[in-house]
């Protein structure tokens, strides 16, 4: 049961922060499409949850009529996802 709930709340929480990120203006300023694939397991078969995320290169505009483009690397800094994603696991 708890195994279930913290997956279950990491998969909400690191698309939540995607989703948030990608939402700011001064970043990409647009809703993003993404897909989250969730390992439970790693190489050696032991227990080992992490995920996978495939994020559109762009997202849709505020208003819903046109595309906003990514940056053609990383759409966002690793720094900013990290932090984000720890700040709604552990609130300050």
């Amino acid at each position: 049961m708890m195994e279930e709930l913290f997956l279950e709340s990491t998969l909400r929480v690191i698309g939540d922060s995607l989703l948030t990120l990608a939402a700011d203006p001064q970043r990409l300023g647009a809703q993003v499409g993404l897909t989250a694939i969730l390992h439970t397991w790693g190489q050696n078969l032991l227990f080992h949850p992490h995920l996978h995320c495939v994020v559109t290169g762009g997202g849709l505009a505020p208003d819903g009529q046109h595309w906003v483009a990514g940056r053609r690397r990383n759409f966002l800094p690793e720094k900013s996802s990290a932090s984000c994603s720890a700040a709604s696991f552990w609130p300050v």
